[in-house]
């Protein structure tokens, strides 16, 4: 199996075949459906940076949920304003990862 580098990480060349991804988009691999400003569903557009902010605002929340089980927030000033940060930043990291 051979490697060709997309942009910063390595992927094999047949990735989007190996792992029954074809199956689960109904024949439509999932870069060409991202290099589009929506998503649809059914008959209603997503705009991608839409679902790409709400995956960030759910993986701050549970960053969130695990610093408050362990009682890391009480040395956090204020800390919706750093659940906000959080939100913002995941999403424009996971935003870099999925771009078209």
């Amino acid at each position: 199996m051979t490697f060709q580098s997309a942009g910063r990480i390595l992927l094999p060349e047949n990735w989007l075949y190996t792992g029954g991804l074809l199956d689960l988009m109904a024949g439509m691999d999932l870069l060409s459906r991202l290099t589009t400003a929506e998503l649809q569903v059914g008959d209603f557009l997503v705009p991608w940076g839409m679902v790409v902010g709400t995956l960030g605002f759910l993986l701050a929340w549970l960053v969130m949920v695990g610093l408050e089980h362990f009682g890391w927030t009480r040395r956090i000033w204020n800390v919706p304003l750093f659940f906000v940060a959080l939100a913002v930043l995941f999403g424009c990291v996971i935003g870099l990862l999925v771009a078209p």
